[in-house]
């Protein structure tokens, strides 16, 4: 009787091993060697206690509290450039000073709070 499940089990364990092999052959074999992929990270600020920096000036270092009124937006898909102190608008000539910039409402908020965001070309001064 031992004997019969000792052969079952071998079996089991032959069929699996099969399995896997024309499992790894019809996805190509295996890897070569494992990759890291670029890991995506959010961008962090140091905070100063007085905002310094205007309208369309590089709030990349201290994000909102080195703007002067305390609007840090970001505007390019990198999460480390792209970073420049906007305001609040409520039409397109209060985004004057910034070339290309819209006075537009961004995720999340809603229609009812605007902002002046820069055009992805533009480099915030220092």
């Amino acid at each position: 009787m031992w004997f019969r499940r000792l052969r079952l089990a071998l079996a089991c364990l032959f069929v699996a091993g099969m399995v896997g092999a024309v499992a790894m052959l019809a996805c190509g074999g295996p890897p070569d060697r494992i990759t890291e992929s670029a890991v995506f990270h959010e961008h962090r600020v140091s905070r100063v206690a007085l905002g310094t920096k205007l309208y369309g000036e590089d709030c990349a270092a201290n994000g909102s509290s080195a703007c002067v009124e305390g609007i840090c937006l970001h505007f390019k898909p990198g999460p480390d450039e792209g970073w420049a102190c906007s305001r609040h608008c409520s039409q397109q000539s209060d985004c004057a000073g910034i070339e290309g910039a819209r006075c537009r409402s961004i995720y999340p908020g809603g229609t009812s709070t605007l902002f002046c965001v820069p055009p992805q070309t533009y480099t915030p001064a220092q």
